[in-house]
């Protein structure tokens, strides 16, 4: 971890306009370190590969921003880890797209120990919360760190196991680590820290949340696992975008079945077709990465004893009434109503016309009715791998592509 005058520099050098995560990790690295990087002239920025308009603004910074920054340094167990960190984990590196700056708070060493993705829809069923705390639970006990993004639903569910046991989890925010969202977890945010877990962020704070965001930090949930658990998704939810990341990053992707008329499930059911593993206890994810473990384990827990491993009443499925939901939805700024408008994001489709933002549009034009891979893309738009792999996952967002098992995207209207 870098010390306090150190990460006052990654601060102002993320704050920069036009200094996103790939220039960032270009400057700290050809430098040296991010003081080095800050204290360097203009024209060694240019051999940098820093546009000119870039550097001409370089001193024009949000004051507002590093401040909340600065402050987020002061509190205890918090602070930030860069790209050229010796404590940045090994797996995120070695990623397609890993984050410059992570912001956390908490126990930073079990970044290194081996973590399961568990992920799934917001709105679960019975089964499906059920499965989720059985599965977490066990996981956690056996020595596997649970990551997940602190999301309602399936990913509560999955933290909460873990912390019931007084385990560590580690949850991925899609928004600064002072803005916790849902603010319904923010109890079982404590409840990590106290609980010796780590909650980290690639998004400065005072980052309120954003849907386009939440996709966004799913690639660092699959990158830090080994393998990513997939517990009820629909047909076009994010967490088939997640075990999607996972695919790409030659992670295991498992996936628990249910009944092929439940439509919670459908996504599950496609995953497995494109080559996911059907698990039905936790064994059989156990047996996948046994050379992580120490020597000697001995399975602490019967997998298929269910007798008390279902979760408090407190975590079972509750209907909200469709006169509340209306309240709710008067306010933008309630978590039901953010959800609705990420899970809109995720299941209405959009034509070419609808796709507002230029740049997708850029990467959408070199799709055609044939599958194209991302190293295709690259080649034929000239854009960066990060902007193409996130593009990717908005464009997918938007229901205007889809993705085959064997790593090509296409249109699909």
């Amino acid at each position: 971890m870098q010390n306090k005058e150190m990460q006052l520099s990654l601060i102002t050098l993320f704050h920069t306009q036009g200094i996103g995560n790939k220039r960032l990790i270009k400057l700290i690295s050809m430098f040296g370190d991010a003081n080095l990087a800050l204290k360097a002239s203009d024209e060694a920025w240019k051999e940098a590969g820093i546009p000119p308009r870039f550097i001409a603004t370089r001193h024009t910074l949000d004051q507002n921003k590093i401040a909340l920054d600065i402050d987020f340094l002061k509190k205890p167990n918090c602070g930030l880890l860069s790209f050229i960190d010796a404590s940045y984990p090994e797996l995120l590196k070695q990623s397609a797209d890993p984050p410059a700056l992570i912001y956390f708070c908490g126990n930073l060493s079990i970044l290194d120990k081996p973590q399961i993705a568990i992920v799934g829809t917001r709105h679960p069923t019975q089964e499906g919360i059920d499965n989720a705390y059985r599965f977490a639970r066990n996981l956690a006990l056996n020595g596997f760190v649970i990551t997940s993004g602190l999301a309602l639903g399936i990913d509560t569910i999955a933290h909460q196991a873990a912390v019931n046991e007084g385990l560590p989890t580690i949850a991925v925010l899609g928004t600064g680590i002072n803005m916790i969202y849902p603010q319904s977890n923010r109890p079982l945010a404590k409840q990590i820290l106290q609980n010796n877990g780590l909650i980290i962020s690639e998004f400065h704070n005072g980052t309120p949340p954003i849907a386009e965001n939440f996709p966004k930090r799913n690639r660092i949930i699959a990158s830090l696992a080994l393998g990513t658990l997939v517990v009820e998704a629909a047909l076009r939810s994010g967490s088939l975008i997640t075990a999607r990341l996972s695919f790409e990053e030659n992670r295991e992707v498992f996936v628990i079945p249910g009944s092929i008329n439940n439509l919670q499930v459908k996504g599950c059911h496609y995953l497995i077709k494109q080559g996911a593993k059907l698990v039905e206890n936790v064994n059989e994810i156990i047996e996948e990465f046994m050379h992580w473990l120490p020597k000697g384990f001995i399975l602490k827990v019967d997998d298929l004893d269910l007798k008390d491993q279902l979760p408090p009443k407190a975590l079972q499925t509750k209907k909200i009434p469709d006169k509340k939901i209306k309240t709710l939805l008067k306010s933008e700024k309630s978590d039901l109503a953010l959800d609705l408008k990420i899970d809109s994001k995720i299941n209405t489709p959009k034509t070419f016309k609808e796709t507002s933002d230029p740049a997708l549009a850029e990467v959408l034009a070199a799709l055609g009715a044939d599958y194209i891979t991302i190293d295709k893309l690259i080649e034929t738009t000239k854009l960066e791998s990060s902007f193409i792999a996130h593009a990717l996952v908005m464009l997918e967002l938007e229901g205007v592509i889809e993705y085959a098992s064997g790593g090509g995207f296409r249109r699909c209207c």
